[in-house]
């Protein structure tokens, strides 16, 4: 019997087993709409994906206040998680390496 190499992998969930860009997109673009601002197109979304939400809010938008950056964080956080099924697939292949590692 082979004896097991590790007894315990952990991966990154977030653009490492899921492909979240579309549901970030999408709550993000949701957020800014509920505060009245004008909406970034998904490009200048897509490159703040990986900041810190606040650090992201604020590239996007440099002249607003701590409270908007709150105000549209906030807001980010509920479209977010209330739609947590929508837009978030495992990239392809995924499913079968968790398999196979399981199986070993």
């Amino acid at each position: 019997m082979k004896q097991k190499k590790y007894d315990l992998i952990i991966f990154d969930w977030d653009g490492t087993i899921i492909d979240s860009e579309a549901h970030i997109i999408r709550s993000m673009r949701l957020a800014i709409e509920e505060m009245n601002l004008p909406v970034p197109d998904d490009e200048q979304i897509r490159h703040i994906i990986g900041l810190s939400l606040p650090c992201a809010i604020q590239t996007l938008f440099p002249k607003i206040n701590e409270e908007q950056v709150n105000q549209i964080s906030n807001a980010y956080r509920k479209h977010f998680f209330s739609h947590t099924s929508d837009g978030s697939e495992l990239f392809d292949g995924v499913a079968d390496v968790i398999r196979d590692l399981h199986a070993e």
